[in-house]
């Protein structure tokens, strides 16, 4: 899922702003920009995070939890997102 982001930050900031995909600085669910745009592609999940910095867990809507590491192009991203890089990727509050 997160392979189609691309292979740097870089890219992976432009590709969520393609999907209008936004989110709010160091946030680890649903204002997530990563979690957001997980959740894009998971719709029916009941919940999301990524609480460790390399990992996002998705909680079925049956319950079961499943660990996906994050590529290094997305972990990159947010590290360099929550340092306040790609503000057009920031949402209005």
């Amino acid at each position: 899922m997160f392979d189609q982001l691309g292979v740097n930050a870089d890219e992976v900031a432009r590709s969520l702003k393609a999907n209008g995909i936004q989110g709010v600085i160091n946030t680890v669910r649903n204002l997530n920009p990563i979690v957001r745009f997980a959740q894009s592609q998971i719709p029916d999940a009941l919940s999301m995070d990524i609480i460790t910095e390399r990992t996002l867990t998705i909680t079925s809507n049956t319950g079961v939890k499943r660990e996906i590491d994050l590529p290094d192009a997305v972990v990159a991203f947010l590290d360099a997102f929550n340092q306040g890089a790609y503000p057009e990727l920031e949402m209005k509050q």
